[in-house]
């Protein structure tokens, strides 16, 4: 596989997590157990539109950072660490927001909360989500540095053009 190719995989892997981070909070949230639970106040509410509108955010961010052209492995190399960060953030916060006094993974009225492998769901699903974050920086940041080093040995060109 060339290294552009394994490159644009790394991207590919980013921005699937982007979209999830699109998508997945107003699957999970805009129904009866969250933006239109009668029990919860407006306040509530509130917090929870404003949840899923920075997943929406910071998914784009991601994926357009990790798609933004360059002709320089070192820019591509910030891009890639932005897009890994911001594909992250979300995650992060959902993953500790569970410290936080009373909070639950699911409200009572619900049911009991899904797990995978004995873990809750929420935190099953932000452990795949760094897996795969961490698979995709390293795999572009190896790339780049092969890259980088073989553009020494011959003429440049620009890199990373889409055909």
């Amino acid at each position: 596989m060339s290294d552009v190719k394994q490159f644009r995989l790394s991207s590919y892997i980013i921005t699937m997590v982007g979209l999830v981070a699109i998508i997945g909070p107003y699957a999970a949230d805009w129904n009866e157990t969250h933006i239109f639970n009668e029990n919860w106040p407006p306040q509530a509410k509130f917090h929870n539109a404003q949840t899923m509108l920075l997943g929406s955010m910071l998914g784009i961010g991601s994926i357009w950072y990790s798609w933004k052209k360059t002709t320089d492995t070192q820019s591509k190399k910030t891009n890639i660490s932005i897009a890994v960060f911001l594909a992250a953030v979300y995650w992060m916060a959902q993953s500790i927001s569970i410290l936080f006094p009373e909070t639950a993974f699911i409200d009572p009225q619900f049911g009991a909360t899904p797990r995978l492998f004995g873990i809750p769901g929420q935190l099953a699903l932000d452990m795949i989500v760094f897996l795969l974050l961490l698979v995709a920086y390293y795999a572009a940041n190896r790339t780049l540095k092969r890259m980088k080093t073989n553009s020494n040995k011959k003429p440049a060109t620009p890199i990373f053009k889409h055909s």
